[in-house]
């Protein structure tokens, strides 16, 4: 065994030592020679390594080893100390040792360790240290700095660059967890943040180094692009380390999008100009074009590109072109605007107004021409066709005969009197050329008051020739009715516009007056208007609107008086067919539609129709709608159709009347009828019974106990009687006195009242009724009948509850169409309306038999309901209950 730990200390690359402390000898390994440069034959077995331990490592040494003796071996002999080489070099060595044996007083009597020659590291480690300070020297000029990841022990590294870049303090710790991607806080939030993250992560997971351009915001809130750049170090297929270098490039990239911008704004400018744009050389080779250009000249770009630009000028504009570059070589000018022609690829000339400027650089010399060509081919055209119109219009003005043209210089004085001004005002045009103003053909009541009306709307006196043209100056001209003076005095209405003649910069030298008589046409509209009143003071009479119609544009008119009937002031708007047309009550529309169809189809001679027409303020008017076609098209189909309306709410609300007057007596009628049946019925019942038991009475086989019986039939049958003649005249009441004892009534109070009284029975029979009636609904009743109503129905709703449940009454109001509608609703016995619905509501009908059930109650009910012009509906289902509805009106 000592043999085979022999062979592993020979062998092994550390050097180890056994040093008796007592004897204060060492043994040595034959590494630990040659870690020296020592062999056994120049090295004396009594020399020790110690002695060759630098002077400035020996006190380190020294401290080192009591440290480990006193705290008896628990501090390890552990430091790295350099030795002088037996050729006389300098090593680095790592010494280890420990105490292995122990006196009894805690000395030490035994070490054994090891050397480790470790000078190769050391090396490295200074030359690290040397590349560090140059980095750290280089990053400061270039601003970039380093960072790391370990991700074996969860440490992140920033240097002192780095935390100048992202401008915290030098002792900041900075941190980053690769799976959340927290920690990275100074980079920009969103995009930015994420294209980082998933670098990271691309470099932990596939070892790919990332190069990119990202935005962060400082600690002291100052945003600042960065160039960041990651590398990944993989041991046994598992990234244990990322870094990388952080450099500052703002500066840069904010000139880069300073030039970015720049660049792309005189692109856009150049592109998109509206003018055509070009880049010639010194001598005049075209460079660049845009498209305004392209489009202009015709030509391509690849054809233009290398052409001179006296290849596309006109040859008789070519010496002015020579001239122009001339001034430029001459430095007699640095930009040169001139009007030119040039020649189109299809060969057309084509005239643009030219601006010129030249660009040179830093010495002085011409670098490039810039050119803007506005093509003024149209202006130019229009240049030569005023000069045609010019003449057109002298030939015009020396022909008109039937309009005055008056031309005046801009203080009024005339300077042109056609011959139609000469026959309407009786001048000769040598009367009034350069002698008069324009103003002696105005009336001086029409002078006076145009100036008052110019100088209070322009707050300012205005007087003379300017009352006349103020206007046309402004808005450069006026058209309006006028009264022309003659020659002989006489006057007449003419229609003037004048309007402002400008030179080439715009301008005003003078007004140009064309006048019309239009006498025959005021006399026409004063025909046309008495006649138009007249026939307005007609309609007017009868109290009809008027409408006319376009049945091809579908537009329409509707007089004041039309718009008034439902409820519109004569401004608001009733323009199309379908604007009335949708204000037709919905019940109304189809007739509405039938009725004009059939006109229009011409199976009826007029167009007539009532229906009702929804006003401005909701409520709905009855009109009487009538209509003619008064013009055809050439095919023979309707062109224009006028008619009338007329309200006639009135005579339909006095209609209805008349309906509902016939309706009641028919319903009185009626109960009148049904009033003689029940009498005739009833008491012929009680009179035959009379006359039964009497004829009985009086026969004299008749006993004495049986006479005394039949007296108390007697009595019975009487009472009975005097029962039917009560719930009669309780129905003759009802018919003859309603209608006089209204009231305005709170509802829901009747309806408590009505429960207080039944509080009684209710409690007895745990019924269980909810008033749910609006406390502040209000109707006109009359108060005796809403008392016995209610009171009926309710006590019905008690008596012929359902044993086998809970007895449940709800009581509620609402409105149906307008009408009051209450609703008593339980959830009794029920009532089989199959067999006995048509006998509901019948004198002496009972249903349940109650041994104090009368039949008389809901007969009442319904008679005071329907007295007061309602109705009563029932739904029922054995079993389930029974819901009266009661049309209070």
């Amino acid at each position: 065994m000592d043999n085979i730990y022999k062979t592993i200390l020979e062998d092994a690359p550390a050097g180890f030592y056994d040093w008796d402390i007592c004897a204060n000898t060492q043994k040595y390994s034959e590494s630990y020679k040659k870690m020296f440069g020592f062999s056994d034959d120049d090295f004396a077995p009594t020399s020790k390594f110690y002695e060759l331990l630098l002077d400035e490592d020996k006190k380190k040494a020294g401290d080192k080893y009591n440290e480990h003796v006193t705290t008896l071996g628990r501090v390890p002999y552990d430091i790295e100390l350099r030795y002088r080489h037996h050729n006389g070099s300098i090593i680095w060595l790592r010494s280890t040792g420990r105490i292995i044996e122990w006196g009894p007083d805690n000395e030490p009597l035994r070490m054994v360790g090891c050397h480790i020659d470790i000078t190769r590291q050391k090396k490295i480690e200074e030359q690290l240290r040397k590349t560090e300070a140059l980095l750290n020297e280089t990053g400061q000029v270039a601003l970039v700095g380093g960072w790391e990841v370990d991700l074996v022990n969860h440490k992140m590294t920033w240097s002192k660059i780095t935390k100048q870049i992202v401008e915290v303090p030098d002792d900041y710790d900075p941190w980053f967890d690769p799976l959340t991607g927290s920690g990275m806080k100074y980079i920009k939030e969103g995009v930015h943040r994420d294209n980082a993250l998933n670098a990271m992560r691309e470099a932990i997971m596939y070892g790919k180094s990332a190069d990119i351009e990202i935005e962060m915001v400082t600690a002291k809130g100052n945003e600042k692009w960065i160039r960041a750049i990651a590398h990944a170090e993989f041991k046994n297929e598992v990234c244990i380390r990322i870094y990388g270098t952080y450099q500052d490039i703002d500066s840069q990239k904010r000139i880069q999008e300073d030039l970015a911008i720049s660049e792309a704004q005189f692109r856009g400018a150049f592109e998109h100009s509206g003018f055509g744009m070009v880049i010639a050389s010194p001598e005049t080779k075209i460079l660049k074009v845009n498209k305004r250009f392209l489009k202009m000249i015709g030509y391509t770009e690849q054809e233009l590109i290398g052409m001179y630009t006296s290849d596309i000028t006109h040859p008789g504009d070519q010496a002015d072109t020579r001239e122009m570059m001339e001034m430029f070589a001459t430095n007699k000018v640095e930009n040169y605007l001139i009007e030119k022609r040039y020649v189109n690829k299809k060969g057309n000339v084509l005239w643009c107004q030219v601006s010129v400027s030249v660009v040179k650089d830093a010495a002085g010399n011409i670098s490039h021409f810039v050119g803007q060509y506005n093509d003024i081919t149209q202006r130019k055209k229009a240049e030569d066709d005023l000069k045609m119109v010019n003449s057109e219009i002298t030939a015009l003005l020396r022909s008109s005969t039937q309009v005055a043209i008056i031309s005046t210089d801009v203080n009024g004085i005339v300077k042109h009197f056609n011959r139609g001004a000469e026959r309407m005002l009786g001048y000769l045009a040598k009367d009034v050329v350069d002698k008069t103003t324009s103003a002696i053909f105005y009336t001086t009541s029409e002078i006076l008051k145009r100036g008052e009306e110019v100088s209070a709307k322009y707050k300012k006196e205005i007087r003379g020739f300017d009352i006349c043209v103020t206007e046309v100056r402004l808005n450069g001209y006026e058209t309006r009715e006028s009264v022309y003076v003659r020659k002989d005095g006489s006057s007449f209405p003419a229609q003037v516009t004048v309007s402002t003649v400008l030179a080439e910069n715009d301008d005003i030298t003078g007004f140009l007056y064309m006048a019309v008589d239009i006498s025959n046409i005021k006399r026409v509209e004063n025909e046309l208007r008495e006649s138009e009143q007249r026939w307005q003071f007609a309609l007017e009479g009868t109290g009809d609107g008027l409408w006319d119609m376009n049945l091809l544009t579908n537009t329409s008119y509707h007089s004041k008086e039309c718009k008034a009937m439902v409820g519109y002031l004569d401004d608001d708007p009733l323009i199309a067919r379908s604007d009335w047309e949708s204000k037709i009550h919905p019940d109304d529309r189809e007739k509405h539609d039938t009725d004009l169809e059939l006109y229009l189809a011409g199976k009826v001679p007029v167009y007539v129709n009532e229906h009702r027409a929804r006003c401005k303020d909701g409520s709905y008017k009855w009109i009487l709608d009538r209509g003619k076609i008064i013009e055809w098209d050439e095919s023979g189909k309707p062109v224009r159709m006028i008619g009338t309306h007329s309200d006639i709410s009135e005579r339909k609300e006095r209609e209805q009347q008349q309906k509902n007057t016939l309706a009641l007596i028919s319903e009185q009628n009626n109960r009148l009828l049904n009033f003689a049946h029940i009498v005739s019925h009833n008491l012929r019942s009680h009179s035959g019974n009379f006359q039964m038991l009497l004829d009985m009475f009086a026969d004299p086989e008749t006993s004495v106990d049986e006479k005394e019986e039949l007296l108390n039939h007697l009595k019975s049958v009487s009472g009975k009687l005097n029962d039917t003649i009560t719930n009669l005249n309780e129905v003759v009441t009802i018919q003859t006195t309603i209608k006089h004892q209204k009231a305005t009534l709170n509802l829901n109070e009747y309806v408590s009242q009505t429960i207080e009284v039944l509080a009684a029975d209710i409690s007895k029979h745990k019924v269980c009724i909810k008033n749910k009636v609006n406390t502040a609904y209000q109707i006109e009743y009359n108060p005796a009948y809403l008392e016995s109503i209610l009171l009926n129905l309710i006590t019905n709703g008690i008596k012929y509850r359902n044993p086998e449940t809970v007895p449940n009454i709800l009581i509620d109001c609402l409105k149906q169409n307008g009408h009051d509608v209450l609703l008593i609703a339980d959830n009794g016995l029920g009532i089989d309306l199959a067999r006995q619905g048509d006998k509901l509501f019948g004198m002496y009908k009972t249903f349940h038999g109650n041994k104090d059930a009368r039949g008389i109650g809901l007969f009442i009910t319904k008679n005071q309901v329907e007295a007061m012009g309602g109705r009563i509906d029932v739904e029922s289902e054995v079993g389930k209950g029974t819901t009266f509805k009661i049309w209070l009106t």
